[in-house]
């Protein structure tokens, strides 16, 4: 089964994206900051990892840059908070750094469902 590593700092937006993906046959397994995304990678590695860009201990930045190293193939959609040119420029230095996509605050679930449908594939449910 295609396995996604959900990270946000805030634990009602988590909850709110991991239904969405689950919903959509996913298997998701989450982290509330960077240093776990990090760990959870290194144990067991996820297929994509959606990480929000401000978070404690490790930021998005820092993780995506992590990541890249770890694994250079790793797919990784980047979310920010809307706050204007910070929240732009955030979102702009994850796609230089190596996210594939990025989306800012608040997410819809049918560009997340895509973005994630088009790097994963449609077909998620496996036996």
């Amino acid at each position: 089964m295609k396995r996604i590593l959900l990270a946000d700092d805030n634990s009602e937006l988590r909850t709110m994206m991991q239904e969405w993906l689950e919903d959509a046959g996913y298997h998701v397994d989450t982290a509330a900051n960077g240093l776990e995304v990090l760990e959870q990678q290194t144990r067991m590695p996820a297929d994509l990892v959606i990480t929000d860009m401000c978070m404690p201990k490790v930021d998005g930045l820092e993780t995506i840059v992590a990541l890249r190293r770890q694994d250079p193939g790793i797919k990784i959609i980047a979310i920010s908070g809307d706050d204007g040119d910070h929240g732009r420029n955030y979102l702009r230095a994850a796609e230089s750094f190596g996210a594939v996509r990025s989306f800012a605050k608040p997410v819809r679930s049918g560009d997340l469902l895509a973005a994630v449908r088009e790097l994963m594939g449609a077909t998620v449910t496996e036996s």
